[in-house]
């Protein structure tokens, strides 16, 4: 994981024969939006014998990295034995599966729920787009935390609906789940670039394995862990069947034949 502040500084996407391939897919090369850039990535490993492409971070000056990437130049030192100055770095995209999920106003409550506060990638507050560059996310979540516990604090001075609320929580019941299953099936149909049929599948094959699984009377955090990843990833199916455009992060082959 790369910050993508080192394209932003002036760091080249290269494939495996060390062509500059950006420029193919759009017309800001290495500066286009990360939907763009991840699915051309993939575009590109399709057609190579490496799992991965390289970021060129050698066009960069020494002054520049030591100034604003040294945490960057130290990591792939460390665990990669990479001298950035002079050797690229292998990267791949990182997926972000679910962004903006929760509705919230612009103190990051909840709309239509009471006495609940989201804020960062969780959030839809509609302020970055489709897209949620880390930068922004993170500028994002910064601001909305002081506006949203600012508000918190005046609501609960206000009213007492937190002590009113009843939360009637059903037992739950808690499977035998495969946590490396549930990953790869997600990753596998859920990722930068879905179809209908893969959706489909991953959702079938989330379902069976949850109903099959059998039921733990003694149980473990790791247990609940993975049930919750694998509801959560039903949902994450579900909604991405249901979705009738590609906006952002979400891109489904089968909707640009539409």
């Amino acid at each position: 994981l790369i910050t993508e502040a080192l394209r932003g500084a002036g760091a080249i996407l290269r494939n495996e024969q060390g062509v500059d391939f950006m420029p193919q897919y759009d017309a800001r090369a290495s500066l286009a939006p990360r939907d763009i850039v991840s699915r051309a990535i993939m575009s590109e490993i399709k057609k190579s014998t490496i799992q991965h492409i390289f970021l060129d971070a050698t066009v960069l000056s020494r002054s520049t990295i030591q100034q604003h990437f040294p945490n960057i130049q130290l990591a792939c030192s460390q665990k990669l034995g990479i001298d950035i100055h002079q050797q690229w770095i292998p990267v791949i995209p990182v997926e972000h599966y679910a962004c903006g999920g929760i509705q919230v106003d612009a103190f990051g409550k909840a709309i239509g729920v009471d006495a609940l506060y989201a804020i960062g990638e969780a959030a839809s507050t509609g302020l970055h787009g489709a897209n949620r560059l880390a930068s922004n996310s993170l500028i994002e979540g910064i601001v909305f935390a002081k506006w949203g516990a600012a508000k918190m604090i005046e609501a609960l001075k206000e009213n007492d609906t937190l002590q009113k609320m009843i939360f009637n929580f059903k037992p739950i019941t808690i499977k035998k789940m495969d946590r490396a299953f549930v990953q790869h099936t997600v990753s596998n149909y859920a990722g930068i670039e879905k179809t209908n049929a893969g959706l489909q599948t991953g959702f079938n094959e989330l379902t069976q394995a949850y109903h099959q699984a059998s039921t733990l009377t003694h149980w473990t955090i790791e247990d609940w862990e993975n049930n919750v990843l694998c509801q959560v990833g039903m949902m994450l199916f579900k909604d991405a069947l249901s979705q009738t455009e590609n906006k952002g992060v979400f891109f489904n082959v089968d909707l640009e034949k539409i």
